[in-house]
């Protein structure tokens, strides 16, 4: 509609309330239609209406009121004067409001790819008289800042392709109201670009429109792409201090997020946040962590697994570095700062309590050390946690005592009870003498091939066991036939010799 005169004799030309006028009620739209022989449904779609709850109708589309501009209007003067070229009879009328420029993302012309001119008005119904603004922008230039280039950026042109009715860019920003997208984009962006302590109170329009493209190249790759930016972001913060926590690491996201009235008014990127931050710092349950409860712990630190075992936090970090839990090379970093999953870490410190070191195998397994040794280095039985290459000594390893009982047992399993020796049978020592290696016997026991093996006595332990002397003849001319190595050459080759217990 062009009449040719200003908002405030346009309501009183027309008897339109300016309070119609300002809200584009329904009797503002019939009269308007009425005026200028418009079909009410075309006149409306291009019609800003206001609705309950501070919200917006526009083009289809329900816009908070925090992505309009309603106490300050931004505006093209290029436009404007073609505007006024291309119909020099119509006078001030000939000003064209573009809807765009109602948008706060909005902040250059995609045609002449300058930053828009912004006037403040405090009165919403001023805010779309055109005639106004343009003479204050033409009698006060000292106020205005001069053109400066500035192509839209990429949350701007989603924006705008939104409003027009295209929703193939963004699927995840898709699914959201443009509020709730816009804000996603420029908080997580202010996160990444200018880091937790970003002074986001002091960001003007196109401070927003940087941090906002920012945002939006993660956001438009969907949920995966934002959880993985918090993560990084997480990784990458400072591990030192042992108070780092997620407002220290999120900043002014985090504060966001946590002092949003309703969670639904933050979209779904709080649930990608408190995600991320259950699964990166050690949170107990009971503690709440954006507004919910956490019901369970997710992952531990040193700290709380200290707390929850009584094992002193040093040797902890240093389990958890040789189980990879925790990297190597950090020894320096702050031991409540690296974490691992909770049940995963639980599970490995009840098995080192339940352990014993190599230099007490034997007496659980009922060998000698040399033997011991032997099935450590043949990885027949297995530390809890790894032991260097070649390592033995006193306290190497942890070894699992109900994991070197059923290594037992499977030896064990099926094996006869006699009282005494029999003719022809030997111990492991003597049986392997000059002949085969421990590891190769308990190989062939493990795999069933030595059906004819005694046990003296009701205990499961290796000195009770007793081997027949022309099955290991035969076993090793056979394996002699083969050219097959013995286990023992194996391991003095640098080989292991895997034996599977739950195999037999």
């Amino acid at each position: 509609m062009h009449a040719g005169v200003d908002v405030g004799r346009f309501c009183r030309y027309t008897s339109v309330p300016p309070v119609d006028f300002r809200d584009g009620t329904e009797a503002f739209l019939v009269h308007a239609a009425a005026l200028a022989g418009l079909d009410p449904e075309r006149l409306g779609h291009n019609l800003l209406r206001r609705l309950p709850d501070d919200e917006y109708l526009l083009r289809g589309e329900t816009l908070a009121v925090q992505v309009l501009r309603r106490t300050t209007v931004r505006f093209c003067p290029q436009c404007l004067a073609e505007d006024r070229t291309r119909d020099p009879a119509l006078g001030p009328g000939a000003n064209r409001l573009r809807w765009s420029w109602l948008l706060r993302p909005v902040v250059s012309c995609p045609i002449h790819r300058t930053v828009l001119v912004e006037c403040p008005e405090p009165e919403a119904v001023k805010a779309f008289d055109l005639t106004l603004l343009r003479v204050r922008n033409e009698t006060l230039p000292r106020g205005l800042p001069p053109a400066v280039d500035h192509v839209p950026g990429a949350l701007q042109t989603y924006v705008v392709a939104r409003m027009e009715g295209r929703r193939d860019a963004a699927a995840w920003l898709d699914g959201q109201p443009i509020a709730q997208a816009v804000k996603a984009c420029e908080m997580l962006g202010s996160l990444v670009a200018d880091g937790p302590l970003a002074e986001i109170n002091a960001y003007t329009d196109l401070d927003w429109a940087r941090v906002g493209d920012v945002g939006f190249g993660i956001c438009a790759d969907g949920a995966e792409a934002v959880t993985a930016a918090l993560t990084a972001i997480r990784q990458s913060s400072g591990r030192r201090s042992g108070r780092t926590g997620p407002q220290a690491v999120f900043g002014k996201l985090f504060l966001w997020l946590e002092y949003t009235a309703k969670a639904e008014d933050a979209g779904p990127i709080r649930d990608l946040l408190r995600e991320t931050i259950l699964n990166s710092f050690a949170i107990g349950p009971g503690e709440t962590v954006l507004g919910e409860v956490v019901d369970r712990r997710r992952v531990h630190s040193v700290n709380s697994l200290k707390a929850a075992t009584g094992l002193n936090p040093k040797r902890l970090y240093r389990l958890m570095q040789k189980a990879g839990m925790i990297p190597a090379d950090s020894d320096a970093e702050a031991l409540n700062q690296w974490v691992f999953p909770a049940e995963e870490g639980e599970r490995l410190i009840g098995r080192i309590l339940n352990s014993i070191p190599q230099n007490q195998i034997r007496t659980v397994l009922g060998c000698s050390r040399t033997q011991a040794e032997q099935l450590a280095a043949a990885g027949m039985v297995r530390s809890v946690v790894p032991v260097a290459e070649g390592g033995i000594g006193l306290s190497v390893g942890a070894y699992n005592r109900d994991e070197l009982a059923e290594f037992l047992a499977c030896l064990c399993a099926e094996v006869p009870v006699v009282a005494e020796t029999p003719e022809g049978f030997l111990d492991l020592t003597l049986a392997a003498k000059g002949r085969s290696s421990t590891v190769e016997i308990l190989r062939w026991q493990l795999e069933g091939q030595l059906r004819r093996t005694r046990r003296i006595g009701a205990s499961q332990r290796i000195d009770g066991l007793r081997f027949c002397l022309d099955e290991i003849r035969a076993l090793v001319r056979a394996r002699s036939r083969r050219g097959r190595p013995t286990c023992a050459d194996c391991a003095s080759g640098g080989r292991t010799c895997i034996i599977s217990i739950a195999g037999r």
